[in-house]
């Protein structure tokens, strides 16, 4: 809607045949960047001016819009892309603040700014009492998005696991009232009753916010006091993010592969043919291409790939569901021998290969992979003919 700053009036999801979008009756809209900024005494908004709206690439494999409008008197652009056969839509966004610039007031010196510091409440001191303005998330520079999820709950991802959130709300600005509303990866709105969900995917660790009557907001930025000193912000603000509506739970949405795949895309290689070096020396046949380990779609995750001592380490990460339930694998016919082993090295078990399909895959199965389980394995790469 470009008389609205470019904020996103509609997300219908055909193949749910669902909408996302909470409609623009709202006091805030989708997409929406907010914060109050101390300086003018105001909260200023994306959406309370026009932008200009333009295509940059029009598909039809990818199609990106280029957003250009205003939060106060200071520009951001953001751009939009959606891509076929995807469901993520990716944003990235850069605000133009006037940091560094020097005034007639005081020349020679950077112009002060601040965004995300709220006056305290009457009768709450800042830096001499228990209160402290940058802990507060609602004033700080934010991406709204009000979504039309019933009573909905906040799971968010951590190292190697996924937490849902005990607190109604995200609001602290003491010590002692401290909550935790901090995003590593992906935080997830989901319906009260499981049926979808709504996943914003952040390339930084950052703060989220939300809270009764206000949408799940992705913090950008905040400028402004601190304890010891400030925090200046001393470049202009660039995030990139990610939006995922889906069915379902963060498992039904495959969050973490989908993070996987955002975070760490596929690149290409030229083969000059089957077998070349690009592809390791190891191609199997026609088309020269193979994978060398493939799992279950319900939730296998790779975060790491290792060569040691002429061995592949391939540590392997469970998202997919609960229990001691074994995984099986696909590995291609290049590798000869498999091992479990311990994350320092030490040996567990030499798992047996068995099988070997039609297209020249074997397999093999790790025992008693719980959900969130970390297993490693050690392959070992052999003549392909």
């Amino acid at each position: 809607d470009p008389a609205k700053g470019g904020t996103v009036s509609s997300l219908f999801v055909k193949g749910m045949d669902r909408e996302f979008v909470r409609g623009a009756g709202g006091p805030r809209r989708f997409n929406e960047l907010r914060g109050y900024f101390s300086a003018a005494g105001a909260w200023w908004s994306s959406a309370d001016a026009a932008a200009t709206v333009t295509v940059t690439e029009p598909g039809p494999i990818r199609a990106t819009v280029r957003i250009e409008g205003t939060i106060g008197p200071h520009p951001f652009a953001t751009e939009l892309s959606v891509a076929a056969g995807r469901a993520r839509i990716d944003v990235r966004t850069t605000v133009k603040f006037p940091i560094g610039r020097p005034t007639t007031a005081r020349p020679g010196k950077p112009e002060p700014f601040a965004v995300g510091a709220s006056p305290p409440p009457a009768g709450k001191g800042d830096e001499n009492g228990n209160r402290r303005a940058f802990f507060d998330s609602r004033p700080k520079l934010q991406a709204l998005f009000p979504v039309t999820l019933d009573r909905p709950t906040l799971d968010k991802s951590a190292p190697f696991d996924v937490c849902r959130t005990a607190h109604a709300d995200a609001a602290f600005d003491t010590w002692l009232g401290a909550k935790h509303n901090v995003i590593v990866d992906w935080v997830d709105a989901v319906a009260g009753d499981g049926s979808a969900g709504l996943a914003v995917m952040t390339d930084h660790t950052t703060e989220y916010h939300h809270g009764a009557g206000e949408p799940l907001g992705l913090v950008l930025g905040y400028a402004g006091g601190g304890v010891w000193r400030d925090y200046p912000m001393d470049a202009e603000p660039t995030a990139a993010y990610a939006i995922v509506p889906h069915g379902g739970d963060w498992r039904a949405g495959r969050l973490w592969r989908e993070r996987a795949e955002w975070a760490e895309p596929l690149v290409a290689a030229a083969a000059t043919g089957p077998g070349s070096a690009a592809l390791g020396g190891a191609g199997p046949g026609a088309g020269g291409g193979w994978s060398l380990l493939d799992g279950p779609a319900e939730g296998l995750d790779v975060p790491a790939v290792h060569v040691r001592d002429g061995r592949v380490e391939v540590r392997l990460f469970h998202t997919g569901y609960g229990g001691g339930k074994s995984l099986a694998v696909r590995l291609a016919r290049p590798v000869v021998g498999a091992e479990l082993v311990e994350l320092d090295g030490r040996v567990i078990a030499d798992l047996p290969i068995w099988g070997r399909g039609d297209d020249g895959t074997i397999g093999l199965e790790l025992p008693g992979v719980p959900m969130f389980g970390v297993r490693t394995l050690r392959l070992r790469i052999g003549a392909t003919h």
